[in-house]
């Protein structure tokens, strides 16, 4: 039996509720909604998202000491990745106790893996977001608050880390309003001083950022001043700062 859900993280731990409350645990599988084109009728089941069973889902997982591997490796959106998942959360309430250790089991090898692969990726973007102002701060209004600026910047990671970095940002500009644009998966990380929202609005995701010729000066001129120009060593900055990172950074962008 193969339990569809919508794609959302609260949808898989939805279909891991309802696979055990059917106690089809041995044999039942997890697939997103958009796998089931070759599926006979008969053979699946659609969950329907529902937070209060993802929730507790989530707790039995907290308990456990495996959630945020759990949901780190979903992230990853590796092929099967929710079927290892459920092997390892099966493995888990099974034996009352966290499983991670044991890197021979097969399924806990490669959720393990994918996570670390998602949080190594999520802790490099720490690092390599660069922001471009494209709204100044607005005057302030007649109850004296003044409307912050709009920060936006681009990022092509391989996996979905923008729910991993989301709370980093927020804690770092606070006061600002900010959006970082996935265009690899197509979505965005949008945060208004209140609140973050991931969201997948084409026309937020289309438009090209303008150029701000001052900031980048300024980065370019910080790059430079740092450089030890007779310790030069380009294969070990390409070990630290890696190739695939530098389209959206401003300090490697071409001098103007």
């Amino acid at each position: 039996m193969v339990f569809l859900y919508d794609g959302t993280y609260e949808g898989f731990l939805t279909a891991v509720f309802d696979v055990y409350a059917t106690k089809r645990q041995s044999e039942a599988l997890i697939c997103p909604t958009d796998s089931n084109a070759s599926l006979p009728l008969d053979a699946w089941v659609e969950t329907v998202s529902d937070g209060a069973k993802a929730d507790r889902v989530a707790k039995r997982l907290i308990a456990l000491e495996i959630a945020e591997t759990v949901f780190d490796a979903w992230l990853s959106r590796e092929g099967e990745i929710e079927n290892r998942l459920l092997s390892v959360i099966s493995l888990a309430l099974r034996e009352q106790t966290t499983p991670l250790q044991r890197l021979w089991h097969p399924d806990v090898r490669v959720v393990v893996k994918a996570a670390g692969r998602v949080g190594n990726e999520a802790h490099r973007y720490l690092q390599f977001v660069r922001f471009v102002k494209i709204a100044p701060n607005q005057p302030a209004l007649t109850d004296g608050t003044e409307t912050p600026g709009l920060y936006v910047a681009d990022i092509e990671p391989e996996y979905d880390i923008l729910p991993k970095i989301a709370g980093h940002f927020a804690r770092r500009f606070q006061d600002q309003r900010f959006i970082i644009r996935d265009k690899t998966h197509a979505q965005a990380l949008v945060y208004d001083t209140h609140s973050c929202q991931i969201v997948t609005f084409p026309e937020l995701l289309d438009q090209p950022l303008p150029e701000d010729p001052q900031f980048a000066s300024l980065w370019q001129h910080y790059f430079d001043s740092v450089a030890i120009p007779w310790r030069r060593n380009l294969k070990l900055q390409q070990h630290f700062v890696p190739l695939k990172y530098r389209r959206h950074m401003t300090e490697f962008q071409p001098h103007r």
